[in-house]
């Protein structure tokens, strides 16, 4: 039986998720929430989603909670490090690089539905300061193209997320940090996750429709 993906129909916090099934050629199938109706009905069905958060059924479990749901994936694939050491890396920066996508999704949201267009700029230029900084050095230091070891592990994914966004509205930011651009590049040509980046299942930006919908499912 193939996932199945409980989450509103546009990118937000369920894109990691997404991601991460694409990369671990996972199959799965989508169930769009659209209405209240549609959140009640899943909760009424045992469904315990948790506030805007996925839900994502797989191996028998019904899994909660994006970075929750990516860790259950990670394990599967052996993206969680090769020792206790890579493994504690790991986490640090998927942490770090999810601060950076919720602090780059909840700017966006309001940039396109508040028009707050100096914030969104604020925003961007904290994203240099704070989080690109951290990231470029330890691309530079690792030099193997990936955050940590050799191979691709669960904080790549995180990155990927956050950094696409960056990509699709401030490119020029992406330009003045050449390992984390390649590592975009990189990333984005790995044949799996080109493969979901290219496909059906890659979700649009969120627009002005998106976000008043998820606000009236939500009650936000």
């Amino acid at each position: 039986m193939a996932a199945r993906l409980y989450s509103t129909n546009g990118r937000g916090l369920s894109e990691v998720v997404r991601i991460a099934l694409g990369a671990a050629e996972i199959p799965f199938e989508e169930s769009f929430i659209e209405t209240k109706d549609d959140l009640a009905k899943l909760r009424a069905e045992g469904k315990e989603l948790s506030g805007q958060n996925p839900l994502l059924e797989i191996d028998g479990l019904k899994l909660v909670e994006s970075m929750d749901i990516l860790r259950h994936i990670c394990n599967k694939q052996g993206w969680l490090g090769t020792n206790p050491e890579e493994k504690a890396k790991i986490e640090k920066l998927s942490d770090e690089a999810h601060d950076m996508y919720t602090t780059i999704l909840y700017a966006y949201l309001d940039k396109v539905s508040k028009n707050k267009d100096k914030e969104w700029e604020a925003v961007v230029q904290k994203v240099k300061d704070r989080f690109l900084p951290v990231f470029e050095k330890e691309l530079e230091s690792n030099g193997s193209g990936y955050l940590v070891g050799g191979s691709l592990s669960m904080c790549d994914i995180v990155f990927l997320d956050s950094i696409t966004w960056l990509a699709e509205n401030a490119m020029e930011v992406l330009v003045e940090y050449p390992n984390t651009l390649n590592f975009l590049m990189t990333m984005s040509s790995h044949p799996a996750i080109q493969k979901y980046l290219d496909g059906p299942q890659r979700k649009p930006l969120p627009d002005v429709d998106y976000i008043k919908t998820v606000n009236a499912i939500y009650s936000l």
